[in-house]
């Protein structure tokens, strides 16, 4: 019984205090004897030497990181450049030689010579405003923007959970290695799987938060203008150049509706072609049909000639 005691004592004190919400400590079957034994035996002992424990080990990570300010970093840079394509290779290689890394890359090409491309770099803390000043004499900067978030209460927060959920998984461990009856064995084990959930979900959100604040993220955006055309000379010449230009275009419109219809009018064409053979072979055979029965039928008989049937 004194299993079922220390480990729903440890659970309600740790448990409370690790994830700062109502976890369902195995207490609603135990027995009044059971709290009883709660209030007298050792489970006070084992309760009082577990806090501090907690609080020296949480105690030491603040002070360790009391001067240490923590900052998630973020930012765009806006640049326009003769080539994005070129502009991209010197934008992976400026971030690959300051310890960053490239998280996306995207690039489009269009028509008229324009193009961009969008770059999503992490970069190293200490060294992101040099990093920066470096890409911007890629090309013509149009805009820059940089922003941050002090997550280091965050942090410091969670760091002093994940050692409390730590302590009460260790003891809750020690204390299944004991005898005790099965309902309390299942509860335990119940209240264990919890807490390792919770703390592993704790400690991905403490490492991603800290990868955050470790490396700043910006995107950078690249991108070239279509090369402005030369003015059309004025004047006469001028009428001339845009006459001539309205002529190419007509007779290039021309080509491409003929191109477009010369398929249709050769299909339409050829089964026309068909339409009318078969047509011509039906009158054909309706000609031939007519002309055997014609050929078969009486003269019709006139009148008797004057004189006809007369003896002499």
């Amino acid at each position: 019984m004194t299993l079922a005691v220390t480990a729903s004592l440890l659970l309600a004190g740790c448990g409370a205090g690790a994830t700062g919400n109502d976890s369902d400590a195995p207490l609603g079957f135990m027995s009044a004897d059971a709290r009883e034994e709660a209030t007298a035996g050792g489970a006070d002992g084992d309760l009082t030497d577990a806090a501090p424990d907690a609080a020296d080990d949480g105690g030491d990570a603040l002070t360790r990181q009391a001067g240490v300010r923590h900052m998630v970093v973020t930012g765009t840079l806006d640049i326009e450049v003769g080539d994005p394509r070129e502009a991209v290779r010197h934008t992976v290689n400026i971030v690959e030689m300051a310890g960053g890394l490239v998280q996306e890359r995207e690039e489009h090409v269009g028509r008229d010579g324009e193009g961009s491309a969008r770059v999503v770099v992490r970069l190293p803390v200490q060294d992101a405003e040099a990093t920066l000043d470096r890409l911007e004499e890629l090309g013509t900067v149009v805009d820059r923007t940089t922003s941050g978030e002090d997550v280091t209460d965050a942090l410091l927060d969670l760091e002093a959970r994940t050692r409390a959920l730590e302590i009460s998984i260790g003891r809750l461990e020690g204390l299944l290695e004991r005898s005790g009856t099965v309902s309390e064995i299942v509860e335990a084990e119940r209240v264990l799987t919890a807490r390792q959930s919770d703390l592993e979900a704790m400690t991905a959100r403490r490492a991603h938060l800290a990868d955050q604040a470790a490396l700043a993220t910006f995107t950078v955006h690249l991108w070239s203008a279509a090369e402005d055309a030369e003015p059309a000379p004025a004047g006469f010449t001028g009428g001339v150049v845009r006459g001539w230009d309205a002529l190419v275009a007509t007779l290039g419109g021309l080509a491409l509706t003929f191109g477009v219809l010369l398929p249709w009018v050769l299909f339409l064409g050829a089964l026309g072609g068909l339409v009318l053979l078969a047509v011509r072979g039906l009158r054909r055979r309706q000609a031939a049909t007519a002309l055997p029965v014609a050929s078969t039928s009486p003269a019709p008989s006139g009148p008797p000639a004057p004189g006809a049937g007369a003896t002499p």
